[in-house]
């Protein structure tokens, strides 16, 4: 029996800039959250924004929501955060920098 690879191709193209994963356990703080990204530059347009609701109980431990969430994703780029983060120093253009700088 032959076994099946697939090579992963670093030219592969990926529907969003990126995919934003959150554990919610806590709606009102998902959604400040939410704004807090949009306000920073981060959209619907290029942006993916999953989360495992946890609001009405612990469905997944936090291993297997983040699996899920990696697995579910479709950005070049993956943040996985708390939903109680705020941005409110930095914007998108500085992290773009960022990873441009890292690519470089």
């Amino acid at each position: 029996m032959a076994i099946h690879t697939t090579a992963i191709q670093s030219t592969q193209a990926f529907p969003y800039a990126f995919s934003i994963c959150t554990l919610v356990t806590t709606q009102k703080q998902y959604q400040e959250m939410l704004e807090s990204f949009e306000q920073a530059g981060f959209d619907n347009r290029d942006c993916e924004f999953l989360y495992v609701n946890n609001s009405t109980g612990n469905h997944y431990d936090a291993y297997q929501g983040i699996n899920r969430m990696l697995t579910a994703a479709q950005g070049r780029y993956i943040i996985c955060c708390h939903q109680d983060i705020l941005l409110e120093f930095d914007k998108r253009p500085a992290l773009e920098h960022a990873l441009d700088a890292l690519d470089q």
